[in-house]
């Protein structure tokens, strides 16, 4: 977590209202119409010129409390509120739960929810608990798919391939090779039947997963889109491939994790006829734009985009045989 700060971001100028106490005390006492005080605001997570998260911790009567706050360059809060509002009234939270959505500040761009205080699900998938966290993480991913919400706007396997190639352009990783493996996913794409479209996540992996009071939680629905669920299950999956790329000591919980984690989700689902084809399509797609993405990360694009790479082109092999 970061301290507050003095975020200066032309792109969101709101941003230093956010983060001053005295201008939120009254704003967030009209929204939430609570007996408390403004104590504290901090910064959970900043893209400049995109977006940035908040904690506001707040003194109840019944002692501290803290809410979730998110400034955005645009007005898309709004729409995100009505989207998380409908998926949170459709999910039952003993199976998944969301934050609440509390309102959205127009003037500011600021959309504030429930702040659920919990623990990663994917610490307890590396410590060992492998096999029973991978199930909860399919099993969460099915009622997502299965609220029955119909989403605003729609995602579709051209917009996410397009999206993995101009990350890979952007980031001039082996454009011969991305444009070569994009052709070979629309391909592949063409040859099997798109199915039925359901809410989606969009940036389902195992860090928007958290452990809260033995309830499963999922985070960050900025992105959620009417697609097809092999979206969601192709990029979990691509996922527990970079992982260990990253850290060697998660590969044998990420490779054990792979089978349950479909064997539930495919248990609580409804059936859907081409799924898994569907999947290694949306997983090779997932590997491509994991790998733009890395390359422009100094840390690790030495190492892990051209692996992401072969990674890619073994799945679209898979997915022929």
């Amino acid at each position: 977590m970061m301290s507050s700060l003095d975020l200066r971001d032309t792109a969101m100028p709101t941003l230093q209202i956010a983060l001053d106490l005295g201008a939120m005390q009254p704003r967030l006492a009209t929204l939430l119409g609570a007996d408390y005080q403004l104590r504290a605001v901090d910064v959970l997570k900043y893209k400049p010129g995109r977006r940035c998260a908040l904690a506001y911790t707040l003194q109840t009567p019944a002692g501290q409390a803290r809410v979730f706050g998110k400034v955005f360059a645009t007005g898309r809060g709004a729409g995100i509120l009505l989207t998380q509002g409908r998926i949170f009234e459709a999910l039952d939270p003993a199976v998944l739960r969301i934050p609440r959505p509390l309102g959205y500040l127009a003037d500011l761009k600021l959309l504030l929810t429930e702040f659920l205080e919990g623990c990663l699900l994917a610490d307890e998938l590396y410590r060992g608990d492998t096999v029973r966290s991978a199930q909860r993480m399919g099993a969460a991913l099915a009622a997502f798919h299965g609220s029955g919400v119909i989403c605003a706007k729609r995602w579709t396997i051209a917009r996410e391939l397009s999206n993995a190639v101009r990350t890979c352009e952007e980031s001039m990783l082996e454009p011969g090779r991305a444009r070569a493996i994009e052709l070979e996913i629309r391909r592949a794409a063409a040859t099997v039947t798109v199915v039925a479209e359901v809410p989606v996540h969009r940036d389902y992996y195992l860090d928007q997963l958290f452990d809260c009071d033995q309830q499963t939680a999922l985070f960050d629905l900025d992105d959620a889109r009417q697609g097809e669920a092999a979206l969601d299950l192709g990029n979990f999956l691509a996922h527990l491939t970079l992982r260990p790329l990253q850290f060697p000591e998660v590969a044998s919980a990420c490779a054990a994790a792979r089978a349950p984690f479909l064997a539930s989700y495919c248990s609580a689902a409804s059936p859907i006829p081409g799924l898994m084809a569907r999947t290694c399509i949306y997983e090779a797609t997932s590997l491509l734009r994991l790998a733009g993405v890395y390359a422009g990360r100094p840390r690790w694009a030495d190492s892990i985009p051209v692996t992401l790479m072969d990674r890619c082109e073994s799945v679209l092999s898979r997915e022929d045989s």
